[in-house]
């Protein structure tokens, strides 16, 4: 069954035959804007100046089939404004967004697929946060997952693997002060310089469930609010990993939007972080070997 989909109004799944054939495109963030950034040669990681970070217009693609025989007129709708207001009812979703052209187009006797280039020129404009609430028991979790000490459940999340290790990762080291001779093989390098970690990416994969498709706006809003915010998140892996980071760039794997009463909402996607200088978890230790957290975690290791 096709979903349907209005473009200013136009029901063009009734009037040209169209219809999306996916949503994963709109569902991706936008990034930020270049951060200024500086690297010490004497310093672990990089300094980021994070006190404002904007997000930068979006461009995100559409893939749409189409009636054969009304593809030319289809096409010519798209492209009679820059812009347009797209309402996909199957997900409740009302965007204005800004053609940028068709990246791809195939056709066959009876239906054409076109790929559209949209923007969303003001990602984020208007929202009100809404504190994050999820109706799904997460069951058989592997790890504890929190941003900025708040536990990804809370979004309807769960972590995916691949994410663990992703986060313990060992960085690269910076280089040092080397020489190239022209007349002597090899190179020479500064062997008694400091060591020093390089910044990396870290990437997390999620799973987000919700029982509804207003609790999944609410809950992916929320995370791309809480994510893009000013300053660094720390990601917490409990009792295992504390790590800095800001957010670089978030794609989307799947999408399962809701077409029947009672379905879930299911998305698969992951987001990418940049690291900053890193902080690891501390850990108390009292005689029964129970692990004791201080307040701001910044405790030795102590066996008593």
């Amino acid at each position: 069954m096709a979903d349907t989909m209005y473009i200013d109004g136009v029901d063009v799944l009734s009037t040209y035959g169209a219809y999306p054939l996916g949503y994963e495109g709109l569902l991706t963030w936008a990034e930020f804007k270049p951060i200024q950034t500086t690297e010490w040669d004497d310093e672990d990681e990089i300094d980021a100046d994070l006190s404002n970070p904007q997000l930068d217009a979006h461009q995100s693609s559409l893939n749409v089939a189409v009636r054969d025989n009304m593809l030319e007129e289809f096409m010519e709708f798209v492209y009679s404004s820059h812009s347009h207001t797209f309402y996909f009812p199957t997900i409740e979703l009302t965007q204005k967004l800004r053609v940028v052209g068709c990246s791809d187009m195939e056709t066959s006797r009876t239906l054409g697929i076109v790929t559209l280039t949209l923007s969303e020129d003001m990602p984020m404009s208007g929202y009100e946060y809404t504190p994050p609430t999820s109706s799904i028991k997460q069951t058989h979790l592997t790890h504890k997952f929190l941003i900025d000490g708040k536990d990804i459940t809370e979004y309807g999340c769960a972590l995916l693997e691949g994410s663990s290790d992703s986060l313990r990762a060992y960085p690269d080291i910076k280089d040092v002060l080397q020489i190239s001779a022209s007349n002597q093989s090899g190179i020479i390098v500064d062997n008694k310089a400091p060591v020093r970690a390089s910044s990396r990416q870290v990437t997390i994969s999620l799973l987000m469930r919700a029982s509804s498709i207003e609790e999944f706006w609410r809950n992916y809003n929320a995370l791309y609010y809480d994510i893009t915010r000013q300053d660094a998140r720390q990601l917490d892996l409990v009792d295992t990993l504390f790590v800095e980071g800001y957010y670089k760039s978030m794609s989307v794997d799947y999408f399962s939007p809701p077409r029947f009463k009672g379905d879930k909402v299911w998305l698969k996607f992951s987001v990418i972080f940049q690291t900053t200088p890193m902080s690891y978890y501390s850990l108390l230790v009292s005689e029964e070997a129970e692990l004791i957290y201080s307040e701001n975690l910044q405790v030795n290791i102590a066996v008593q």
